[in-house]
């Protein structure tokens, strides 16, 4: 009797050594939170998890919902004592337009933010749902916010800029596809995305940069034309010679 019940603490704290350390980043949406929580729960035997809450949310009151599944961190403590080196993978289940914006043009001007960008440049295993941001889910398209189409396509350089600075994004479906698969150990830290890559997108990517992305159709702008009238730059589907996109960014910088 004692034996097997030695056995089975045995069991029990082999088990508790082999779930992995996820950190799970909630940013201010309420987008499928129903389906968010019962994939998190669903795989609370495979992940420890810890719950950073962005300000915003904190202030709609639904963190104990969250907190039956794990605890919560502080997001000044993850980063004055190192823990963020501790967890094995982050979860981004909404992810809102502003700070995606603001994370791929290097911008991090709050606790949460400031996290997910000291993982990205540890190379850490980041999952991210695009749901929340994209404008051409049901949901968007509902509330009829595809109706710009620059701004759509603007989003989505943003998003190819979140893959490149290391990021798997896909949509709610992929996403629970790899939180399946990170479950199984089959995703782990990217070493084919240097270090200096990510930096890169974090530090030096503007405005302006991604937005010669969106369309290679449109008229070509000189430095004479931007200097004359900044604000040509907003137009839908125009390109820059190098000398006008460096003195866009030059003007952006002075702003």
């Amino acid at each position: 009797m004692e034996g097997e019940l030695i056995g089975k603490i045995v069991r029990i704290l082999s088990q508790r050594e082999e779930k992995q350390k996820v950190l799970v980043l909630l940013f201010c949406s309420t987008h499928n939170q129903k389906e968010i929580h019962e994939l998190l729960k669903k795989y609370r035997q495979d992940f420890d998890y810890t719950f950073l809450f962005s300000d915003n949310l904190q202030q709609l009151g639904v963190e104990e919902q969250w907190l039956d599944l794990g605890e919560k961190a502080d997001g000044f403590r993850l980063i004055a004592e190192n823990d963020l080196q501790n967890f094995d993978g982050v979860f981004v289940p909404f992810f809102t337009r502003n700070s995606l914006a603001k994370i791929v043009n290097g911008i991090s001007d709050n606790f949460t933010l400031t996290v997910l960008q000291h993982l990205f440049l540890m190379n850490k295993p980041i999952l991210v749902s695009s749901h929340s941001f994209k404008t051409d889910t049901d949901y968007a398209i509902y509330r009829e916010l595809d109706q710009n189409e620059f701004i759509n396509q603007m989003i989505n350089a943003q998003e190819e800029m979140l893959k490149k600075m290391g990021a798997k994004v896909g949509t709610l479906i992929e996403f629970k596809t790899c939180v399946e698969e990170f479950a199984s150990k089959k995703i782990q830290s990217d070493d084919s995305t240097k270090k200096g890559e990510n930096q890169n997108f974090l530090f030096n990517a503007s405005y302006q940069k991604f937005q010669k992305q969106v369309d290679t159709r449109g008229e070509l702008l000189t430095l004479k034309d931007v200097q004359q009238n900044p604000d040509m730059a907003l137009r839908q589907g125009v390109k820059f010679t190098d000398l006008a996109a460096e003195y866009l960014d030059e003007y952006q910088r002075r702003k």
